[in-house]
C-alpha cells in the first residue's frame, strides 16, 4: 500500500467542505474582478484628468521654471489627482470589501480559537504571531485597529492565547484522518 500524496491532499482540501471551497473560491474570482476593475477605473480616470487638461494648464504655469521642477509638479499633481478621483474605488476595494466580505476579524479570532482547541499549543501561535509584527504594528491605537486593520492586532490575538492557555484544560489530539491509498 504506497502514500498518494495527491490523494492525501485532496482529502485534507475536501475536508473543508463544499461551502468552505465555494466560499474561497468565489473570493478569489472576485479579487481577480478586482484586478480588472481596478485597471479599468485607473484608465477612465486617466483619461478623465488628461482630457480635462489640468496637466497641461499646470505644466504652462510652470513653463519658466525648470524642467525637473515642472515635471514633478505635473507629476504631484497628476498623482494627488488620481489619488483623490479613485479614493471611492479604493475604498471599496481594500477596505469594506475585506472588512465586510470574509468578516476577516471574526474569522481569524475563530480559527485562533480552532487551532488552540485542536492543537493546543497557545506558545507556538504566539510565537507565530509575533512574527507578523515586522510588518505591521502589534499594538495599534483601537481607534487605528478598527479603522485600517482587517485582522485583529497582533497582541489581542496573543493575548487571547495566554488567556486560553490559563483557563483551558490540556488538550488531547485527535488522530489525523486516514490516509486514502490507491488500489
Amino acid at each position: 500500500m504506497a502514500f498518494d500524496p495527491q490523494a492525501a491532499t485532496a482529502a485534507h482540501i475536501d475536508s473543508l467542505g463544499a461551502d468552505a471551497l465555494a466560499k474561497a473560491a468565489a473570493y478569489t474570482a472576485g479579487n481577480h474582478w478586482l484586478l480588472l476593475w481596478g485597471l479599468v477605473v485607473s484608465g477612465i480616470f486617466t483619461w478623465v484628468i488628461v482630457r480635462w487638461g489640468i496637466l497641461d494648464g499646470v505644466s504652462a504655469r510652470m513653463a519658466r521654471r525648470g524642467v525637473n521642477l515642472r515635471t514633478f509638479v505635473v507629476a504631484a499633481t497628476f498623482f494627488a489627482l488620481s489619488s483623490l478621483l479613485t479614493l471611492p474605488w479604493e475604498l471599496y476595494a481594500d477596505w469594506w470589501r475585506e472588512s465586510h466580505y470574509g468578516r476577516s476579524r471574526i474569522d481569524e479570532t475563530q480559527s485562533d480559537r480552532y487551532s488552540l482547541e485542536t492543537v493546543g499549543l497557545p506558545d507556538a501561535l504566539a510565537s507565530a504571531l509575533v512574527k507578523t509584527a515586522e510588518y505591521r504594528n502589534p499594538r495599534p491605537h483601537p481607534l487605528q485597529e478598527k479603522l485600517f486593520y482587517t485582522h485583529p492586532s497582533v497582541e489581542r490575538r496573543v493575548r487571547a492565547a495566554m488567556e486560553w492557555k490559563a483557563t483551558a484544560a490540556p488538550v488531547t489530539r485527535p488522530e489525523p484522518p486516514p490516509s486514502p491509498t490507491t488500489p
